[in-house]
């Protein structure tokens, strides 16, 4: 996460694909972004933006799409203090 949120040159690091966004287009031309969270043989399951699940069958999908890079957004972080109190943020007990 903190290399993702410092900026462009970290963006081409490998990134787990838990964190990749997929798009999948569906036979009726639908297309979803978003994370998946679960595959069988027949179904995937995506995590929307807005945290929604669907589960689309692996058979409607007519094309798909897996990014090579965190969905975490770029430049987030711009200076060691802002990087400071992010994991501050993150890591205080809620």
């Amino acid at each position: 996460m903190c290399t993702q949120a410092t900026g462009p040159a970290w963006a081409q690091r490998k990134v787990s694909a838990f964190f990749r966004s997929s798009t999948l287009v569906t036979d009726d031309g639908k297309a979803l972004t978003g994370l998946v969270t679960a595959e069988t043989e027949t179904d995937v399951e995506l995590m929307l933006p807005d945290a929604k699940r669907v589960r689309i069958k692996k058979s409607d999908i007519e094309e798909r799409n897996d990014s090579p890079v965190s969905s975490m957004p770029q430049d987030l972080v711009k200076t060691p203090g802002e990087l400071k109190d992010l994991l501050s943020y993150l890591l205080k007990e809620q």
